[in-house]
């Protein structure tokens, strides 16, 4: 195989098949969230039972906003404490 055929292979699943369960997932969060009257959600990703490469993630908010969704990465709220961090918020 030579690059030119990876990177076709690699671009089919970062966009098709890999993440159409991640789509899935984080829409069924969505929709949630909005039928209790939300209309936000952080950390889109929490909770999903499978690796999700940086790839993957950035096809997800991609897709998003493509959907009209705003995806805003934000950074660490509270530096230094152990379980802070960045993290991403949609919002609709």
């Amino acid at each position: 195989m030579n690059a030119t055929e990876a990177r076709q292979l690699t671009e089919k699943y970062v966009s098709g098949l890999g993440i159409s369960p991640l789509l899935a997932y984080v829409y069924s969060r969505i929709r949630a969230i909005a039928n209790t009257g939300g209309s936000e959600l952080c950390h889109p990703l929490v909770g999903l039972r499978m690796p999700v490469t940086t790839a993957q993630r950035e096809a997800v908010w991609r897709a998003l906003v493509a959907d009209g969704y705003k995806v805003e990465h934000l950074p660490d709220p509270d530096p230094g404490h152990y379980s802070s961090g960045s993290y991403t918020r949609i919002t609709w």
